[in-house]
């Protein structure tokens, strides 16, 4: 179809350095009375650059709304129906909620492509990742090691200034799982109530008179103390 015609128009504002427009431009901005904002785009409708007839510009809003149309008239033009979209790897037309958000590529190829490509640098990728988590806390651990009077007193100084926060901080944190805590606590005692009684049976059991010797001696101490008052 060939390249846009240019016009030479050197003192538009948003004229080229060699001073030229493209006429498409110039004649939607005639025709709307206004000059066009910077990111406006105009679009041909039959495809031909050429062709600047008023009936076959169509000024979008941006580049998005630009692709949005010529993606809708190559589907309208392959199938019928402009919804649909076209699929790279399986080289398919399908309709929008067969893709994955804006990607080329529709959900199943997505889901195989992503496994290959998982499997493929999955072991190249951890070998990776190790490596700079473990260079980042040898960083951090020498940073620490050779600033550490001075991280101490930022750290004293940034709790002075936000004693606030680090209460609401320290209290939101000390009852987030008050909750849970409990029911985990009361549970354990449930399970374990059971072994406690039979401990106290067989304590009761082997110190019965270590037992009955020390409450009569308590009996006889309390009887002695109310004698005495």
């Amino acid at each position: 179809m060939g390249q846009y015609k240019m016009v030479r128009a050197p003192w538009h504002p948003n004229s080229y350095g060699n001073g030229c427009v493209p006429e498409h431009r110039l004649i939607a901005e005639k025709a709307i009375g206004k000059l066009l904002p910077a990111r406006a785009v105009v679009h041909h409708i039959n495809g031909n650059q050429k062709d600047n007839r008023n009936v076959n510009l169509v000024v979008c809003q941006d580049e998005v709304y630009h692709n949005l149309l010529h993606r809708r008239t190559e589907s309208f033009k392959a199938t019928g129906n402009p919804d649909k979209r076209f699929c790279a790897k399986c080289s398919s037309w399908l309709l929008q909620d067969k893709f994955l958000s804006n990607r080329g590529y529709c959900i199943d190829c997505g889901k195989l492509y992503g496994l290959k490509r998982y499997y493929a640098d999955h072991e190249s990728t951890l070998i990776k990742a190790r490596k700079s988590r473990l260079s980042r806390q040898a960083a951090i651990k020498q940073y620490l090691a050779e600033n550490r009077t001075r991280v101490n007193a930022y750290a004293r100084d940034w709790r002075g200034r936000n004693s606030d926060k680090v209460r609401e901080k320290n209290q939101n944190y000390y009852h987030k799982d008050i909750e849970a805590s409990r029911e985990r606590n009361h549970a354990a005692y449930l399970k374990n109530r059971e072994i406690r009684i039979e401990y106290q049976k067989a304590y009761y059991a082997q110190n019965a008179e270590r037992i009955r010797e020390y409450q009569r001696q308590y009996r006889l101490k309390k009887k002695m103390e109310t004698n005495n008052g």
